[in-house]
């Protein structure tokens, strides 16, 4: 952790991560979703059929079923759900949460802009951990979504007490049947703060690793300032519960 609680640590072993679930949600990323899963099969393949990619459609209009559709009938180890609409980023990460069924759970997101391959360190710093959650060394923001991103850290600080470097940072290990102990009540872009505000509040053992960030390949970013604004009033309602 950067600062504030500390957490218990247990001893290394040799391999703690004998099967893993990959959680993608994904919202019209058709572009980037057949990459985005062929880097994770060539990644991730070492665990065999222990692995399985579960992409949750968040209601896209551009496609992307019937592609994830092609997809499936070749590689069995990646499967999906479909929301009938956009219910938002929360509430995808939560669907593919509850259609797991591995040791550990990986999230990361579509748009391929952390590579898959950092899998390795985090598989490492997990034998002494229950969470393991990635901070990006060189985010190439604008000078607006810099201000943006320092505003929004503050915010989670003064609200959650979270000294995290990199709350959104959508690369996330956790151990399943910690995680599944939750209940979440956050559908938007805020699921990332609640979750490691529950998982504090269970003194999970909490480790932070550097990760690459990359431009994005394809499609544009769904953060804006609006959805931002959005985020922050669910971070007040959740803080009010």
């Amino acid at each position: 952790m950067n600062g504030g609680k500390s957490y218990k640590m247990t001893p290394a072993t040799s391999k703690n991560i004998s099967s893993l679930s990959v959680v993608i949600p994904a919202f019209n990323e058709k572009e980037a979703l057949r990459d985005a899963l062929a880097e994770a099969i060539a990644a991730l393949g070492h665990f065999g059929s222990l692995l399985e990619v579960i992409v949750v459609d968040d209601g896209s209009d551009d496609g992307t079923a019937a592609l994830l559709g092609e997809l499936t009938a070749v590689e069995p180890r990646i499967r999906y759900v479909s929301h009938p609409r956009n219910l938002g980023k929360g509430r995808a990460l939560l669907t593919g949460l509850a259609a797991t069924s591995f040791e550990w759970i990986l999230f990361i997101d579509a748009d391929l802009q952390i590579p898959v391959s950092e899998f390795d360190t985090f598989e490492a710093a997990s034998a002494e951990a229950d969470t393991v959650i990635g901070y990006r060394r060189d985010k190439r923001y604008t000078l607006r979504r810099r201000a943006l991103s320092r505003l929004y850290r503050g915010i989670v600080r003064i609200l959650f007490g979270l000294r995290i470097r990199d709350v959104g940072c959508p690369f996330k290990l956790f151990r399943g049947r910690l995680l599944k102990s939750i209940h979440f009540t956050t559908n938007g872009f805020g699921i990332d703060v609640e979750l490691l505000w529950r998982l504090s509040q269970l003194d999970a053992r909490i480790r932070e690793l550097p990760v690459e960030s990359l431009p994005r390949r394809t499609g544009v970013s769904k953060v804006t300032i609006l959805g931002l604004a959005g985020c922050v009033r669910e971070l007040l309602q959740l803080r009010l519960r």
